[in-house]
């Protein structure tokens, strides 16, 4: 999996954020322990040919837009699609983290106690 470092939320190390990030992806794609140890790529092209079902009931936990998901699916070739679809996918997992995160912190700044 390809990670953007310059999403790194403040305070949180590197190492940290990626297994936070292959942690939610594991979850919203439902990946069992030996497609973990898959690279996420190999794993999306397979689940394009023979898992359609299971790939867009993932899509919608992780929240992805179906014009996004439409577009990358009507690349040229398989494997194609399925860089675009783990890049979006991967980067959405980085924000559902990263959003996580900071409306967990009790230190947030200006965050009102009930």
């Amino acid at each position: 999996m390809k990670f953007h470092s310059e999403n790194l939320p403040e305070g949180m190390d590197k190492l940290e954020f990626v297994r936070a990030v292959k942690s939610q992806i594991a979850k919203d794609f439902q990946l069992d322990e030996s497609e973990q140890e898959e690279h996420f790529e190999v794993w999306l092209n397979r689940a394009l040919i023979n898992d359609t079902e299971r790939l867009r009931a993932s899509f919608y936990r992780l929240d992805l837009p179906e014009e996004r998901v439409a577009e990358a699916l009507g690349l040229e070739t398989i494997e194609e699609s399925a860089v675009k679809l783990a890049e979006l996918s991967i980067q959405r997992a980085e924000m559902k983290v990263i959003t996580r995160l900071t409306f967990s912190r009790k230190d947030t700044p200006n965050r009102k106690k009930i």
